[in-house]
């Protein structure tokens, strides 16, 4: 579902309480300006979670637009370890409203339900019981070749206070470019930044006997690029903060990017990510044998090998042309019946086309006596 997102309201729409609401001004260049609203440490300890607030406008600020960046499950349950479903809208709504008001900002239900998009952030988790795990998994990905046009790694996951000195040991993997990043990483370790989040991720394991959760978010970063992939996903290029908080439409973008970039590579991981010897028994199978044999064969032992694919450029050239080529051989190459590391991106394949909440507040926290948040 969605994860978050900054959304922008016409000032003409807003009533600001000059009495509560202090603006920093940050002069940009052509007379476009942006002003932010810093929120204190008081108002913190006070209200709880807000969203990242700016002004935006050329001139005038009654002409400009006021921007609400936030995280959607922080701003209704104080964690971004739950899934939102659609019915979570009228609270987000509600939340926004009281949260505004706390600080002379006077907006509208309607105006916010029909907030246009800035930058938009979906998400899928995945339950990696049962599977190689979160680690071999993002390894895997990390052995795929990509266009170099998108930077792709394997890291420790950094928090966004890394400079405070706090360090969260994990493992991400990203795709990234000036307008868009795909990511998996293990959401369970990003979560766990201190001592009451560590006892909460407890009582999450021990409640739902999830052990793993791998995170799948697709981050758009501008309005462009939202409005491009909203076009490519055949929707309407204008939709409001109400109308794409739906699971359909979530459910088209994520599966936009999948199969883009992902689906014609899950061939390979599902063909060489198994051992040496099933990759011999499937070619004697299928009666493989000469050049394209040998060339299966040699592909297998470079993906198995340190960085894979992505680690061993000089070896194969451009992207495009080794995955076509190489997706064509392995069309001839029987699936394997053993390898769990099919049947890993199988089900995430499965989750991410039929996508379902999996950790929601209501199905956690409201129902359980033995959680509390």
């Amino acid at each position: 579902m969605l994860d978050s997102g900054k959304f922008a309201i016409k000032m003409a729409k807003v009533k600001l309480n000059e009495a509560d609401f202090r603006l920093s001004e940050q002069k940009i260049n052509d007379g476009y300006c942006k002003y932010v609203r810093e929120i204190t440490d008081e108002e913190k300890d006070r209200y709880g979670y807000f969203p990242s607030i700016e002004i935006h406008s050329y001139g005038d600020i009654s002409d400009g637009y006021l921007t609400l960046r936030f995280s959607i499950p922080r701003l209704i349950y104080g964690s971004n370890l739950f899934e939102i479903e659609e019915n979570d809208f009228d609270k987000v709504v509600q939340t926004l409203i009281q949260k505004l008001r706390c600080i002379g900002i006077y907006v509208s239900e309607n105006d916010i339900r029909d907030a246009s998009i800035w930058e938009l952030h979906t998400c899928q988790d995945f339950n990696m019981n049962n599977t190689v795990g979160v680690a071999q998994t993002l390894q895997n990905f990390h052995k795929l070749l990509f266009s170099k046009k998108l930077d792709n790694s394997i890291t420790e996951y950094l928090h966004d206070d890394i400079e405070k000195g706090n360090f969260i040991e994990g493992l991400k993997f990203g795709l990234k470019c000036k307008s868009y990043e795909v990511c998996f990483y293990d959401k369970y370790k990003q979560i766990c930044q201190d001592d009451k989040s560590r006892e909460f991720m407890e009582a999450v394991k021990e409640q739902t006997a999830i052990k793993e959760v791998l995170r799948f978010e697709y981050r758009l970063y501008n309005s462009q690029a939202v409005k491009r992939e909203l076009s490519n996903c055949g929707l309407s290029r204008n939709l409001t903060f109400e109308e794409i908080f739906k699971k359909d439409v979530v459910q088209r973008l994520n599966k936009h990017v999948w199969d883009k970039l992902f689906e014609p590579r899950m061939k390979i991981i599902s063909a060489l990510g198994s051992n040496e010897e099933d990759i011999l028994n499937r070619l004697k199978s299928a009666n493989i044998t000469g050049k394209k044999a040998f060339d299966i064969y040699a592909a297998y032992h470079i993906y198995q090998s340190d960085g894979g694919f992505s680690g061993n450029t000089e070896l194969l050239g451009t992207a495009s042309k080794i995955i076509s080529r190489l997706i064509k051989k392995l069309d001839f190459l029987p699936p394997s019946e053993n390898s769990a590391m099919e049947k890993t991106f199988k089900m995430i394949k499965d989750r991410i086309l039929n996508p379902q909440p999996m950790i929601t507040y209501r199905n956690l926290v409201e129902q359980s006596k033995a959680i509390h948040y």
